[in-house]
């Protein structure tokens, strides 16, 4: 122990029954002892500590392999409604790495104009809605992208609680929607199309006016075209 009056460290035994065990041993030079080299030597058994902190390293492993391997977008906030964490796939769908969003408002970087470019203000936010309002919120919003441009987005907005069950921040989940938005578009434009070429030809084989016909073909070119 040298000089110092207090040393401690830990040691992994491997007890005759195969099992180990963790000792935390410490040595403490007793004051006022006759003899300078006299010390106090204090063993604690702390298996179980050793067992829970590995479980707990597991866990979060295992945690964090999950959330940096879904292609859902995770967002963490604390009770200031700071970011303070985003996995790999929020950082895709953001354009911003962690460390240029960490300690700010999420709000304020990623949600914080209309596309007309009006400031949206925090308070008329939905997804902020979910700590103060103690609920879980889902929907659908506009995010603004690194590079400026916008885009859809589904979320889910809900209260982080602390081992009381007290509200503590939000979780958030989102992913991009543009492509089903658009996917969806497409689809309602070619059943309408389908729509006005079906009632086009039922009209076209009733009628025998040559006038007319030219007229329904007519109309519904301009509906079609929107010319």
């Amino acid at each position: 122990a040298g000089k110092a009056n207090r040393v401690a460290f830990e040691k992994r035994y491997i007890h005759p029954d195969g099992e180990a065990v963790w000792v935390r041993s410490s040595l403490s030079r007793v004051s006022g002892a006759k003899r300078a080299n006299r010390f106090l030597k204090v063993v604690e058994d702390i298996t179980d500590r050793k067992r829970a902190e590995a479980s707990l390293g597991e866990i979060t492993r295992r945690l964090d392999s999950i959330l940096n391997n879904t292609q859902m977008a995770v967002f963490m906030m604390d009770a200031n409604q700071h970011c303070v964490f985003m996995n790999k796939a929020a950082e895709a769908l953001t354009g911003y790495r962690f460390d240029e969003v960490q300690g700010r408002p999420l709000h304020d970087v990623i949600h914080n104009k209309y596309p007309d470019g009006r400031h949206y203000p925090i308070d008329e936010c939905p997804i902020d809605r979910a700590l103060p309002q103690d609920d879980q919120v889902q929907g659908e919003e506009l995010f603004v992208h690194k590079d400026g441009h916008f885009y859809s987005v589904a979320f889910t907005a809900s209260p982080m609680r602390d081992e009381n069950g007290r509200a503590v921040g939000t979780i958030i989940e989102a992913r991009d929607i543009e492509a089903e938005k658009a996917r969806d578009l497409a689809l309602k434009e070619e059943r309408e199309a389908l729509e006005i070429l079906n009632r086009t030809a039922a009209q076209v084989a009733a009628e025998l006016d040559l006038d007319r016909l030219v007229q329904i073909v007519t109309d519904a070119g301009v509906e079609l075209t929107g010319a």
